[in-house]
């Protein structure tokens, strides 16, 4: 499953730490950004939006930041499922609470990645099914 995850530049190690356990499990990160780049900050966001319409998930962990609060925005615009991560009490932000998912702890992010992409499998299958009726159908009325 292609994830991104959004949070806040001075979060780095959690989101190296989150990144290297989704890799292990087989998920690939769309856009790294913790990683230091010399490219323009326009740039920056444009490539970070375009990871973020590629990615299947967006992981959210908040921060005190503005950044990543955008990227949220916009993954719940896509309709992206969003997994709120936080490892400490969430204030009172009405916007967290749209997270479809939240997780506290790694192990309940892999199990809900693992949930998500058994999700998603399943609905491949079930749009191959329609299709495929679809096309006996129109075959039939030959």
């Amino acid at each position: 499953m292609k994830y991104y995850i959004a949070s806040s530049l001075t979060n780095t190690a959690q989101v190296r730490r989150i990144m290297g356990t989704l890799d292990t499990e087989g998920h690939i990160c769309t856009y790294d950004w913790t990683v230091e780049s010399d490219k323009s900050l326009v740039t920056i966001a444009r490539e970070e939006l375009e990871a973020i319409r590629a990615s299947d998930v967006l992981i959210f962990v908040p921060r005190a930041s503005r950044g990543h609060h955008v990227e949220l925005g916009y993954a719940m615009a896509l309709q992206k499922p969003t997994i709120l991560f936080f490892d400490f009490v969430v204030d009172h932000i009405p916007f967290y609470y749209l997270c479809q998912y939240s997780v506290g702890t790694m192990d309940e992010l892999v199990n809900k990645m693992a949930s998500l992409q058994v999700r998603s499998a399943i609905d491949e299958v079930a749009e191959a099914e329609r299709q495929i009726n679809k096309d006996m159908k129109r075959y039939r009325e030959m």
